[in-house]
């Protein structure tokens, strides 16, 4: 024989039905849910069992085994939810998550908790996230997030996961095992990377028009500010505005790579395809060199990489506004408005012209060979 017992005292409260609750306080509604207890203002319970809420408005229906405390939260739908505060809302199936703060939404996710206020976590599994106006969504696993307005996803990969974001209005998709800090940042498909300070770009460079065939960023660390870095393993960028971009030679798509093991600092210098490069100084332009370590300012180094003339390398230029073509053979550079072509060779001095292979060349203004 099913009996209902209840407890209800204050003033026009109400339960419908259900067995062994506990309704105090004034204007409750409890409708069809069994050991539940409901205190407050105006609160509504709602097929609901073992849950217990207090405080003035708040709604759960469909979510056994919660608890609520505050005002005007909603819950729908969902299973061990904890929500402390005002106006969150957690729905469709959400489990096992607690929510601190105000204005809070989560849906569809389990494990993880929420502090702060306006933050959305869509889709997100065993996360915690905390202040203001963040989203996750889509496949965020296991993450931590903090700070105002950054947004945390997945576009190519099943999940993003193992990661840790501060700061302010940062987007991040695609990353695992990844750290972001500071601000404006937009980083894409990084895996084992740090990202920190603010306007850098990091993405991946989409492989044959085919994001899923791409790499993305691999185990590198950036930081300063305005800098664009794409397909890149195992560097370092710190500085401003530098541009770093994949490994292609010139005309030969099947020989694209990551542009790896780089090094580079100073500001506004751009690199096109890099491989165990050293960069640092002033809008220095570089192409398709490996192995060269680069200084100065305003030089711009190409290297003329295709598989029948072998790969550009070796080149050591300490230079101003000096312009270089490498062959795959070794040069050394130093000086000012300098222009070297030769294989082997090396040149020290000022506008001096350098084009064959196997020699030295010195002083200023010399005729050329």
């Amino acid at each position: 024989i099913r009996v209902a017992i209840n407890h209800v005292e204050g003033l026009a409260n109400k339960i419908t039905s259900g067995r062994y609750n506990h309704v105090i306080g004034r204007g409750n509604l409890l409708s069809s849910g069994d050991n539940n207890v409901v205190e407050g203002y105006k609160n509504s319970l709602t097929n609901s069992n073992t849950a217990h809420v207090g405080g003035f408005q708040n709604e759960i229906t469909s979510s056994s085994y919660s608890v609520v405390f505050g005002n005007e939260n909603t819950i729908t739908n969902s299973d061990s939810t904890y929500i402390f505060g005002g106006g969150n809302t957690a729905s469709q199936t959400t489990a096992y998550t607690a929510i601190f703060g105000y204005g809070n939404a989560v849906y569809n996710s389990t494990h993880n908790i929420i502090s702060g206020y306006t933050n959305t976590v869509d889709r997100t599994f065993n996360s915690v996230v905390f202040g203001h106006s963040n989203r996750l969504n889509s496949g965020v696993m296991r993450s931590s997030v903090g700070g105002e307005s950054n947004t945390v996803s997945k576009e190519v990969l099943s999940e993003s996961h193992n990661n840790s974001l501060s700061g302010f209005s940062n987007t991040l998709s695609d990353m695992h095992d990844t750290i972001a800090a500071g601000a404006y940042n937009d980083v894409q498909y990084a895996m084992g990377s740090a990202v920190v300070g603010t306007h850098n770009t990091v993405a991946l460079d989409a492989y044959e028009g085919s994001k899923a065939k791409s790499r993305g960023i691999t185990y590198s660390f950036i930081g300063g500010a305005y800098n664009e870095v794409k397909q890149t393993e195992s560097s370092i960028v710190v500085g401003s505005t530098n541009k770093i971009k994949d490994y292609r030679p010139h005309g030969v798509p099947s020989e694209w790579r990551l542009s790896s093991h780089n090094s580079v600092s100073g500001d506004n210098n751009t690199a096109n395809g890099m491989y165990s490069t050293m960069l640092s100084g002033h809008k220095n332009t570089i192409s398709n060199i490996h192995d060269s370590i680069i200084g100065g300012s305003t030089n711009n180094i190409d290297g003329l990489d295709t598989p029948a003339s072998g790969y550009s390398n070796s080149v050591l230029c300490m230079a101003l506004r000096s312009n270089v073509q490498n062959h795959s053979e070794p040069q050394i550079i130093f000086g000012s408005d300098n222009v070297v072509k030769g294989n082997n060779s090396l040149t020290s001095g000022v506008g001096l012209k350098s084009s064959s292979n196997n020699s030295a060349t010195f002083g200023k203004f010399n005729e050329e060979d």
